[in-house]
């Protein structure tokens, strides 16, 4: 399949495969071609995987557990030598996500946690895998809760058309910050999955970085204090200088000008290149502050169950 497609990237979801079955693995992977997988630790079935190009460099991104779906994210980079003019490569964020059949009540809270931590913390996020909602049928309770999340995010889903022998919609591709583009939608045998390989070609655009900025700045570290105490000389002729106000300007200009050097001695001034950030550009000190006021609203309802704290909450997430 990845020969015959020419992909660089192919996305399982439910190998079930278990932790030490590298063996089934290696055997399909290509040369030139690596892979990761996240293995379901209890019971039968589930995991996902990813089998990639070299051309990518990929880390596994840890402390994403939830109860109600398998998920894989990987912080993906693309190899300087296949980045063209461009000093600096291509990343993007990568989540393979499984979400086995069942009752959707945790996943709905557990995946609109999910979706922001992601898109918050990257500006080029791609979420692939078998969501098991039919978000062909306008009338499904989840599928419209669903795409109300997404939307409340900024994330675009791109699949349409059935992925599933039964016509229903069930593997997605959702996107923030990155085109999606020629998605096909491809029956495979019978005898490989009940579920069909969705393909797409992604079109990342770097973001211009702009004018490099510096400023002065100091090093202040646990002992900085004790150095600039150390090369301080005498001061008691400054205290028992006269007190008037004719040298009293002259005394301070003195002393400002004795720390001034010190200072420069065990902390000299610096200039630094300020790295900038490329933060989604809805994100912002509001956004930030309502965020903030939601999540503690959330915490105390959680922690109390009381209505009051439940509708203060139900209001701060009302736009």
């Amino acid at each position: 399949m990845i020969i015959d497609h020419n992909l660089h990237v192919l996305c399982l979801t439910e190998t079930w495969l278990k932790p030490d079955d590298n063996i089934i693995l290696n055997e399909s992977t290509p040369h030139d071609y690596c892979y990761k997988h996240e293995p379901r630790l209890k019971g039968k079935g589930g995991g996902v995987s990813t089998i990639y190009s070299n051309i990518f460099s990929v880390s596994l991104r840890a402390g994403f557990k939830y109860n109600s779906f398998e998920v894989m994210v990987l912080h993906v980079t693309l190899s300087r030598e296949t980045s063209v003019n461009d000093k600096s490569p291509m990343t993007f964020v990568l989540a393979i996500v499984y979400r086995p059949p069942g009752h959707h009540t945790d996943f709905l809270k557990e995946f609109a946690d999910f979706i922001p931590e992601l898109v918050l913390a990257t500006d080029k996020v791609l979420i692939v895998g078998d969501f098991n909602i039919h978000v062909d049928n306008e009338n499904n309770a989840l599928a419209a809760a669903f795409t109300d999340i997404l939307n409340s995010i900024g994330v675009r889903q791109h699949v349409s058309g059935p992925t599933h022998c039964r016509n229903h919609t069930l593997d997605l591709i959702l996107s923030h910050g990155i085109d999606v583009n020629a998605i096909e939608i491809l029956q495979q045998s019978d005898d490989i999955s009940d579920h069909y390989l969705v393909s797409c070609i992604l079109q990342i655009t770097k973001t211009v970085n702009s004018t490099p900025y510096y400023k002065y700045g100091r090093t202040i570290t646990s002992t900085t204090k004790d150095c600039f105490l150390s090369n301080l000389p005498d001061l008691s002729e400054f205290l028992s200088m006269s007190n008037s106000s004719e040298k009293l300007d002259d005394v301070t200009e003195t002393i400002d000008s004795l720390f001034s050097r010190i200072l420069d001695t065990v902390a000299p001034l610096r200039l630094r290149k300020i790295k900038e950030n490329s933060p989604t550009l809805w994100y912002n000190e509001h956004t930030r502050a309502l965020k903030k006021a939601a999540r503690k609203m959330e915490r105390s309802w959680r922690k109390t169950k009381l209505e009051v704290f439940r509708t203060a909450w139900r209001e701060c997430t009302v736009v």
